[in-house]
């Protein structure tokens, strides 16, 4: 039966797994994340107030909202970009579509669209 040198096996393993992580870094620094909208979550705890969030993928991201009248081609609203992706609206009981944006890196842009009920 042979000896094994477990220091030197050791080692060996250790010097992998550096190299991997190196080569994992320098894969994620020259890839940067998709962006994407996951979802756009609207809720309503009160007679025409809405809270409308837009979770999304990316990185550096700025947030927009379109608000239209179900309907209507033209926009009642328009909230433009801003770091927060939580908006805070009042709006009168009907049906509505709410175009999400989100803007990454100050360059790519993505939007998604949801129709909502405020009473």
């Amino acid at each position: 039966m042979t000896n094994v040198d477990y220091k030197k096996a050791y080692e060996y393993l250790e010097s992998q797994l550096e190299d991997i992580m190196l080569e994992t870094s320098i894969l994620l620094d020259h890839n940067p994340a998709t962006l994407r909208i996951d979802e756009i979550i609207a809720d309503q705890t009160e007679e025409g107030k809405v809270t409308i969030t837009i979770c999304s993928s990316g990185e550096q991201m700025k947030y927009a909202l379109y608000i239209y009248k179900k309907g209507q081609s033209i926009p009642e609203e328009k909230l433009m970009y801003q770091a927060q992706n939580v908006f805070q609206l009042s709006l009168e009981p009907g049906k509505y579509r709410i175009k999400a944006f989100v803007q990454q890196n100050n360059t790519q842009k993505v939007a998604e669209t949801k129709e909502i009920k405020v009473f």
